[in-house]
């Protein structure tokens, strides 16, 4: 028989095959990030000589263990205790739980387990129903295949579509580094703060509680669109931002291009901006960033008239609202004039549908449509 060996406050040691246990011994669990909790000896070992146990002490919904616990065949006691694991209770006078608590405790444990196989199912309802919905809310981005699903060229296409779509006019550079991180440069235009609220999401993994790992954690949304492990920004300033330092105010706890950095993690620089400067807001106490700004000014505009509600110039025979897909539609013909009454709608204009230029809605917009405009489906 194959000896096994781990670690005990000894040192690393031989360990020994689990001892006869009597049911309603205690078991000492220790899992990550501190979490502990007590088991018992459910019974005799099973047919491969293991022991079972269940969870005795309270459970905590998203604990790091399971109710119901198979011990292995080389359980180590409590006075070998090394990390992660299960302890059975080898004190002078260990504790011993009644055949009346494993009964309750096993009932508990059944009536947990469902629980959580319905919150399970619930959770893969939503996440289904959300997979279904994310294409037609973005009609800028393509899903995913299994054949494209780690393609960088497909990831690529998405990020940069993204970035187009939030941030029109600004230039990106996207480029990948490595097998896992892929880096967004781009000069001015939307601020950091910005930018990470739109494009973190494209990260399908997560930082563990320790700060050590990167764990796989895809979302709904990566499961559809992909996603990179590591998305890394660099914004770099014109040299009109740079010039910005010399009107920075002297602080003596902070050089003036630190500051400006700090302003700058929240300020859009639209583009077309001009006469960059530095301000004073007005607010006379708080953080450094409360107390100035930079501020611009934009080209002057062509003042529309406010279009007065119904489609006047736009007559209801000109619009026409046709199935998309299962959950969408599209509304196409003259849409030009009321684009900003169908964006408020909630509506996404796509030039490239299969039914020529049009704006994409939900299948639930249907009526608010049809009433809005006096329309026919």
């Amino acid at each position: 028989m194959n000896k096994v060996y781990g670690m005990t406050p000894q040192g690393f040691e031989e360990l020994k095959e689990t001892p006869d246990l009597p049911a309603g011994l205690r078991i000492i669990c220790f899992g990550g990030y501190g979490d502990e909790s007590e088991y018992a000896v459910t019974g005799q070992r099973d047919s491969r000589g293991r022991y079972h146990a269940v969870l005795m002490s309270r459970f905590r919904d998203g604990a790091y263990f399971q109710v119901r616990q198979t011990l292995d065949e080389h359980t180590r006691p409590f006075s070998k205790k090394f990390g992660i694991g299960f302890y059975y209770d080898d004190s002078m006078d260990p504790m011993i739980y009644s055949e009346k608590e494993i009964r309750v405790a096993l009932r508990r444990a059944s009536i947990i387990e469902a629980y959580l196989r319905k919150k399970a199912a619930d959770k893969a309802a939503e996440e289904a129903a959300l997979a279904a919905r994310l294409p037609v809310e973005n009609p800028h981005l393509t899903p995913i295949t299994s054949e494209t699903r780690y393609d960088y060229g497909c990831l690529r296409k998405n990020l940069i579509a993204d970035l187009k779509h939030h941030f029109p006019g600004v230039k990106f550079s996207v480029r990948k580094r490595g097998h896992d991180s892929v880096t967004v440069e781009w000069t001015d235009g939307p601020s950091i703060q910005s930018y990470k609220k739109v494009m973190d999401k494209w990260e399908d993994h997560k930082t563990d509680h320790s700060g050590d790992y990167r764990d796989y954690d895809p979302s709904v949304f990566n499961n559809v669109f992909g996603g990179i492990m590591y998305l890394f920004e660099e914004r770099e300033w014109s040299p009109e931002i740079t010039a910005l330092v010399k009107d920075i105010p002297v602080w003596e706890h902070l050089d003036q291009r630190t500051f400006l950095h700090r302003l700058m993690y929240t300020t859009d620089i639209p583009v077309g901006a001009r006469n960059l400067r530095i301000e004073e807001t007005g607010v006379k106490c708080g953080t450094y960033e409360s107390l100035y700004k930079v501020a611009f000014d934009m080209p002057e505009t062509e003042q529309v008239p406010e279009e007065p509600s119904g489609l006047k110039g736009t007559p209801p025979g000109s619009l026409s609202i046709i199935e998309y897909s299962d959950k969408s539609i599209a509304l196409i013909g003259e849409t030009k004039s009321i684009k900003d009454r169908l964006k408020a709608m909630g509506g996404v204009f796509n030039g490239k549908l299969r039914c020529g230029p049009g704006w994409i809605f939900h299948k639930n917009k249907t009526a608010e449509l049809i009433k809005e405009f006096g329309l026919t489906v």
